[in-house]
Parts: structure tokens; sequence; C-alpha cells
């Protein structure tokens, strides 16, 4: 039996969770796939570039890439964010780098 007010409620497939080091100097954002399905996950460019905590002047045409932490794979992030794919049950933790400013 469902509980009161949850019978609109869609099961998420895919837990997240945004973690910050404890001095605020590094984000990474945790993700879950819960289920026994592949599941492709979307993050849009506003959410890494605060990820990099960039003004929106200094991110303007930069381009970086998000990094699976666990497993060292790198995601190329585009004007409109980032897609993974998430293998069932897999887990991810994103980090994504402030770019270097001497590398041109």
């Amino acid at each position: 039996a469902k509980a009161m007010g949850q019978e609109n409620k869609k099961a998420r497939p895919v837990y997240s969770v945004l973690r910050h080091s404890p001095h605020n100097d590094e984000k990474v954002i945790a993700l879950t796939n819960c289920t026994a399905t592949s599941q492709t996950v979307s993050i849009c460019r506003t959410v890494l570039d605060n990820m990099c905590m960039l003004s929106e002047q200094d991110v303007r045409g930069v381009s970086y890439v998000a990094e699976d932490i666990l497993t060292g794979t790198g995601y190329d992030v585009t004007s409109f964010g980032v897609s993974i794919d998430l293998a069932p049950y897999q887990v991810a933790w994103l980090r994504v780098m402030a770019p270097d400013p001497f590398v041109s």
C-alpha cells in the first residue's frame, strides 16, 4: 500500500548529492544509479561552472573536463553541460577543476 500523498510520486532512478570539502575549496557531485538498468544523467553547464567557483565572465568560452575521481574517466563539458551514462548500480563522483589560467 502507498502512503497518503505518495500516489503521484515517481521514484528517481539516480540519487545525487553535491558534496563540499571542509574548507569549501573543492566540490564533488556524487551520483548513484539505483536501478538495474543504465541511466543517462545530464548536468547543466551553470551547475558545473559553479563547482569551479568561477564567475560567469571567467568561464565564458572556457573549455574544461569533468572527471569521475573513482575511475579517472573524463567527460567533455559543452556549452550545455555534461551527459554521463551510468551502468546499473554504478556510482560516480564527478569533479570539475577550474582551468589553469596559464595554459593556452
